[in-house]
């Protein structure tokens, strides 16, 4: 059997949407990207793509957070990091 190592580094992550003839048949899913390699998973019910969206969110970083957010002056500091407002830009 063959796995994924999350652990082991950072992967570029894509969502994926294959449209068949109708919607009922429609697909949803999700490729993991790293070093040329990927790794597709798809989903019939888009009820189970959702949840693997929210367990992958907490695992995943935008790569396009500079595209949709600004960000502000640092409004804080400590012992951790920086405090820092953001702005959504609009579309």
């Amino acid at each position: 059997m063959n796995y994924i190592d999350l652990a082991s580094g950072f992967y570029k992550v894509d969502i994926i949407k294959v449209s068949k003839k109708s919607e009922k048949n429609d697909l949803s899913g999700f490729c993991f990207q790293r070093n040329g390699l990927q790794a597709e998973f798809l989903c019939k019910k888009y009820s189970v793509f959702t949840q693997w969206l929210e367990v992958l969110s907490k695992y995943c970083i935008m790569s396009n957070f500079n595209d949709k957010y600004r960000i502000l002056s640092i409004i804080g500091s400590g012992g951790y990091g920086k405090v820092r407002p953001i702005l959504l830009r609009k579309s």
